[in-house]
């Protein structure tokens, strides 16, 4: 079942007098990088800015993760680096680690997408040192533990386009997913959620979302261009638009609710939204 989006039927018109609504989104902070201008930006859960800061370095930030035990922000930088950031952007720590694009940390350990050489690797969070890891013969994008399953989007031919399952010490489980535009097939898939049950994966060229049961099942679908990477809280997903500057915010059922930023350099703006984490307040 596809759900439309941008008509007028479609936008909660209890939110249309807001300038940036997040309809239903509790009490948070929204975390998100831009691998253009190679910052973190920090928004509350109307869509105000409220801070940044500049990660630094040469390969631009990609994946972010919030991780509330600790109170701190976890950033790729593509090319060179782990680091580690207070929620202010005070800088903590780091280690070299190259190729990495999406991670998720979960019992001190972050679990990081390596898709130069095509790996999965697992870091202690507190030393950098690897814990474990797993070659693969495809290229992953990003990641997310639930349920205490390990879920991998899996981009490139022609082993990819595909989402695979790992328990949590990297045995294999399942996967579903084929190269395609039909449903439950996928064209670089991007950023993956589990919530309530439910699997939702940002289907980037085919500028959709698509939303599985834990089994691979599909369930449902929405338009959603340049689907990048999301996070989701209170009911609520965040998915970014990618290169047009945006995040957009919808239910559940991909009913649009407004949207975050705009195209540009300023405060609140993006060049490009790549991953997004969600702190609750």
């Amino acid at each position: 079942m596809g759900l439309g989006r941008k008509n007028s039927l479609n936008i909660d018109k209890r939110f249309s007098g807001i300038s940036c609504p997040t309809g239903g989104l509790g009490p948070c902070e929204i975390f998100a990088s831009d691998e253009i201008l190679n910052r973190i930006q920090v928004f509350d859960e109307k869509g105000t800015y409220k801070r940044k800061w500049s990660v630094g370095g040469t390969g631009g930030v990609h994946g972010i993760n919030v991780y509330t035990p600790t109170q701190e922000v976890v950033s790729s930088e593509y090319h060179n680096n782990i680091k580690i950031w207070d929620y202010n952007g005070n800088y903590k720590r780091g280690w070299a680690r190259f190729w990495i694009q999406g991670l998720f940390v979960y019992n001190n350990e972050i679990y990081e997408c390596n898709d130069g050489d095509k790996y999965i690797i697992v870091d202690d969070l507190t030393t950098g040192a690897v814990t474990k890891s797993l070659a693969l013969n495809a290229t992953p994008n990003d990641c997310h533990i639930y349920n205490n399953e390990l879920y991998v989007t899996m981009r490139t031919q022609p082993n990819g386009n595909c989402v695979r399952v790992y328990n949590l010490n990297l045995v294999f489980q399942r996967q579903w997913g084929s190269y395609g535009s039909g449903n439950g097939q996928f064209s670089d898939p991007s950023g993956i959620r589990g919530y309530k049950g439910e699997i939702f994966v940002c289907d980037f060229t085919n500028n959709r979302v698509q939303v599985f049961d834990i089994q691979g099942n599909f369930q449902r679908k929405w338009d959603s261009p340049k689907a990048s990477y999301c996070d989701i809280y209170t009911d609520i997903i965040l998915v970014g638009s990618c290169n047009l500057g945006k995040i957009e915010v919808y239910d559940l059922f991909g009913y649009l609710k407004g949207e975050i930023g705009s195209l540009g350099s300023d405060d609140g703006q993006f060049q490009m939204v790549d991953w997004i984490s969600i702190r609750p307040l």
